[in-house]
């Protein structure tokens, strides 16, 4: 019978290795969750719509350019923002691996109510610097068109690391 003895082969290492895969598994469902999301195809007139009022509520990107980046595979980077009164930002492109510098924002596609006045949707921010530089934060944001615009009116956080 073997006895333990602790260190980077034995037990301990075990345990730490499963504690970054399980780790890295939780890191990266909420963008593999959105790139599902963004499979649909272009954003709609009215996805864009929803995506801009939740923005301005979160970003306040009528007023300002947000301080981050749109994520490159984030739901509604086809939208003509622009039109819909958003200051200009940036969506850069993915880089060759997994990591990039500062901090980014994304956006689901909305799921509408049965009578197309409400919309749910799902608004990220993350940075992944490195493999242990990271951080994210999940919303949950609500929608409604009220006389004709969408507005924002509610949104609730559903994970941080």
């Amino acid at each position: 019978m073997e006895t333990y003895t602790g260190g980077p082969g034995g037990l301990d290492g075990m345990i730490l290795q499963a504690r970054h895969a399980i780790l890295a598994m939780f890191l990266v469902l909420p963008f593999a969750a959105m790139a599902q999301d963004s499979a649909p195809g272009p954003a709609s007139a009215e996805d864009c719509a929803v995506i801009a009022a939740v923005g301005e509520d979160r970003l306040k990107w009528r007023e300002q350019k947000p301080d981050m980046d749109m994520f490159a595979t984030s739901y509604g980077v086809d939208c003509d923002f622009r039109v819909l009164g958003i200051k200009d930002f940036k969506i850069p492109a993915l880089g060759p691996g997994p990591y990039y510098s500062g901090v980014r924002f994304s956006f689901s596609h909305p799921t509408y109510s049965a009578d197309g006045l409400k919309a749910t949707i799902d608004y990220n921010i993350g940075g992944n610097g490195g493999p242990t530089s990271y951080f994210y934060s999940g919303y949950k944001c609500t929608a409604e068109k009220r006389q004709g615009r969408w507005q924002s009116v509610a949104c609730q956080m559903q994970f941080i690391t």
